[in-house]
């Protein structure tokens, strides 16, 4: 079996502050992409990081998911959601840089609903955490663009966004 390439379609490092990072224009010729975001310590209380596929903020996302702080644990699950789940509610003040990575499968087909698997780890802070989810969009369309922002915060300065192509 071959290996699967991974080309850099994009990155981002944060120069000032952001409210969302979106990637557009998403080439269509790879077979999945992977998307790894690092962002650094702030005030905010809320480290959800929100996923939208195209713009698609409706009610069109239905999901499982888990997180745990090594003292806490919990799972849930959702449907007709407005987003991607992604490391959802890790809800702890300063918890420091958090890293997630999100696998979008099979995102150019056209004859199918798009898989997303999330996963969140926090191993620099007062308190471990980790999160991971497993999403469905509901709509068949290509994704053409992702957008990323962060629930009641805003992304800080150095925080690094890249997007990868992973060869069919």
């Amino acid at each position: 079996m071959a290996t699967p390439t991974y080309d850099l379609l994009e990155s981002v490092t944060l120069t000032s502050s952001a409210a969302s990072v979106t990637f557009s224009s998403i080439d269509q010729s790879y077979g999945d992409l992977i998307l790894t975001l690092m962002t650094g310590n702030d005030s905010g209380f809320s480290r959800q990081n929100y996923v939208y596929l195209n713009g698609d903020t409706g009610n069109n996302y239905h999901y499982v998911a888990m997180r745990g702080t090594g003292s806490v644990a919990a799972s849930f699950s959702g449907t007709d959601d407005t987003l991607v789940q992604a490391g959802d509610s890790i809800r702890s003040k300063n918890l420091g840089d958090m890293n997630w990575v999100v696998n979008l499968f099979d995102y150019s087909a056209t004859d199918k609903h798009k898989s997303v698997l999330t996963r969140l780890t926090n191993l620099s802070g007062a308190s471990d955490a980790a999160a991971a989810a497993a999403s469905r969009w509901a709509n068949t369309a290509a994704i053409t663009s992702i957008t990323m922002a962060p629930n009641n915060t805003t992304y800080s300065v150095g925080s690094t966004f890249n997007l990868y192509g992973v060869a069919k």
